[in-house]
């Protein structure tokens, strides 16, 4: 089922880099999400902060971030996404694969936003414990997505909102505390958007603010 899904996760993705809206590519539709991540994750950074914000997509978040932190390192699978960043000193951008992209050096903060739901449990704890050893002393992931409400529920059907099939896996926050557990010592889990963006009854948005266990 691994394989199955993973094809069908990458082909979703591939389609959605196409897309000329660059805020309906990475996002799906127009709402306030986005001011309301950039406000959410301000308040956990300084200008000092290093930041690895990996599936950055289009920068749509990241460009607001940039004026209030020392650097930020954007990474997406797809360049059409990240063709969409504007010229700003403070950001790199990457195209690498989240999975398989090696890393270096060592970031105050990690993003993983909007992400993890195109993920099984056993890629999801993987991908946790990879970026987890790439934080500086007291940083953190931060970390949002949608999660099943009272179970994990597997998405793999016909999107009457994009016009074709989407899939994703929505897991439950117990379920994701379970992956998370090994590799953080401190994990915060935060109702990040107010009910009118929950838009169904058994899925719900969460943050997760991880930091990781001491060496």
């Amino acid at each position: 089922m691994t394989e199955s899904l993973r094809k069908k996760f990458d082909s979703f993705w591939e389609n959605q880099a196409k897309q000329q809206d660059k805020y309906l590519a990475t996002h799906f539709k127009k709402d306030s999400t986005h001011e309301r991540d950039f406000e959410f994750i301000r308040k956990y950074t300084s200008k000092q902060s290093r930041i690895l914000d990996m599936a950055a997509g289009t920068c749509i978040v990241t460009s607001r971030l940039a004026p209030t932190v020392k650097h930020i390192t954007a990474v997406d699978k797809f360049q059409t996404f990240l063709d969409e960043c504007p010229p700003i000193h403070n950001i790199t951008c990457m195209q690498g694969d989240i999975q398989t992209m090696p890393i270096s050096g060592h970031y105050d903060i990690i993003l993983l936003f909007g992400i993890m739901n195109y993920f099984t449990p056993e890629e999801a704890g993987n991908i946790y414990q990879k970026y987890a050893k790439h934080l500086n002393k007291g940083g953190l992931i931060l970390i949002k997505h949608q999660c099943g409400v009272n179970e994990d529920i597997l998405i793999d059907t016909y999107s009457e909102q994009l016009g074709r099939n989407y899939s994703a896996f929505y897991r439950s926050t117990e379920t994701e505390l379970k992956l998370l557990a090994p590799h953080f010592n401190s994990i915060e889990t935060i109702d990040i958007y107010p009910p009118e963006l929950n838009r169904w009854e058994n899925t719900h948005f969460y943050a997760f603010v991880c930091r990781k266990n001491a060496k």
